[in-house]
């Protein structure tokens, strides 16, 4: 029985992809010019220079490091020059410059601390 329910355990473990150290491959883009390294080390070798908006694949992930497969090479970044979900530096900008309430957060800015509350809701 204890056979059985190990064989289980790492057929879901495997199914899922959480097997230590490896994630889905995730679309990313860098969100400024930034070193791939060969080793996710900030000592490690620099194998190419990556230019701002680069898309990429995120292969795996080694807090603060990611793997990442982009047209030049393959090599680890930091995750604070990555943007995830291939959307490019300025997605988020342009909806924070909308205006536009996410998850019932009240707006920012001069213009919020004018209007009574009965009008942020």
């Amino acid at each position: 029985m204890k056979s059985v329910l190990k064989v289980l355990v790492l057929a879901a473990t495997v199914a899922t992809g959480f097997v230590a150290g490896t994630v889905a491959a995730e679309p990313v883009t860098f969100s400024k010019d930034a070193p791939l390294r060969a080793e996710p080390k900030f000592d490690a070798k620099p194998v190419a220079q990556i230019r701002k908006d680069t898309p990429g694949e995120q292969l795996s992930k080694q807090s603060p490091w990611v793997n990442v497969k982009t047209p030049q090479a393959t090599g680890w970044a930091l995750t604070t020059d990555l943007n995830y979900g291939g959307g490019g530096s300025s997605a988020g900008i342009s909806l924070a410059r909308t205006g536009t309430r996410v998850g019932g957060a009240r707006p920012w800015g001069p213009e919020a601390s004018m209007r009574p509350p009965s009008l942020l809701r």
